[in-house]
């Protein structure tokens, strides 16, 4: 199974939990909206709801038949490891050759259903002919193209490291600022001065933000998101929805099987979530510990 757990390392390399439910579900859920909103390609009799479900399902089969074939396009090239683009190109092109099926047979049982489908798809004889791969080529640009802008955003917008060969590190902002750290976030000015120092951890409680440094810790009045956007450019992890630590601060990851917390060189224990474990796991391995 170990191929598979690679498999999804590839696929959710960088992503948090809000990220991550945005590019596997929130694409295809949108899009399907958007385009039942006007009753797409299917029959203007047809009902909104009813609409919007047969888009979604076939959304999700088209974006799955994306990810599992630009995924095989991934560990077909990386003897060559080539841009994202390539590797794009690769999946756009196993994914017209081997997943035109359930996406032909989803259509095929709308159009018995509800005659929901595009006539057009039931008029044409699958096959590998050039007439058929003409026109499923322009069938799916629309689709391929919100594949190919989706992996585009979230590689240069987001830094997510969309299909990357190698190992991978956040891209940190190199301006230091007083404390000798990348970017000194602005709620370092709220803390006390005999706490003010390296930071080591962020908790969130309630609208309230606990600073842990080097030299104590204190709370502020400050959202938890707003304190993590402050502190992007510096080199850490969020191990848990309440938690965020920095890197140089861990010392060891321990698990029992059940729960996992990493310890701080301060001697605080941080709670790590099944949701972060991997990402942890990932940068803890690369730690000098």
């Amino acid at each position: 199974m170990k191929w598979i757990k690679a498999a999804i390392d590839v696929e959710t390399r960088g992503m948090s939990l809000t990220s991550g439910l945005a590019f596997f579900i929130g694409v295809p859920v949108i899009v399907a909206f958007l385009v039942s909103w006007n009753n797409t390609l299917v029959s203007n009799e047809v009902n909104f709801l009813t609409s919007l479900g047969f888009w979604i399902g076939l959304d999700f089969i088209i974006w799955v038949s994306y990810i599992v074939s630009t995924g095989a396009s991934y560990w077909l090239l990386r003897r060559w490891q080539p841009s994202l683009l390539w590797v794009l190109l690769g999946g756009q092109a196993i994914s017209l050759i081997v997943f035109t099926w359930p996406s032909r047979v989803y259509l095929i049982w709308g159009l018995d259903v509800g005659r929901m489908a595009p006539i057009h798809y039931s008029d044409v004889t699958v096959g590998l002919t050039g007439d058929y791969l003409l026109q499923l080529f322009y069938g799916t640009l629309p689709a391929a193209a919100i594949w190919f802008s989706t992996n585009l955003f979230y590689k240069h917008i987001m830094k997510v490291p969309r299909y990357h060969y190698g190992e991978w590190q956040p891209q940190l902002n190199t301006e230091k600022g007083p404390l000798g750290v990348s970017m000194t976030p602005a709620f370092l000015k709220r803390l006390p001065d005999q706490v003010k120092g390296d930071i080591v951890a962020l908790k969130a409680e309630d609208h309230y933000v606990r600073v842990y440094t080097d030299k104590g810790d204190s709370l502020i009045h400050y959202r938890f998101k707003d304190a993590l956007a402050d502190i992007s450019s510096l080199p850490g992890v969020q191990t848990h929805r309440s938690y965020w630590v920095e890197q140089s601060a861990i010392t060891s990851l321990e698990s029992d099987g059940q729960s996992s917390q990493l310890t701080l060189r301060t001697g605080l224990k941080v709670p790590v979530s099944r949701t972060y474990l991997n990402e942890v796991k990932r940068l803890v391995a690369k730690l000098p510990l």
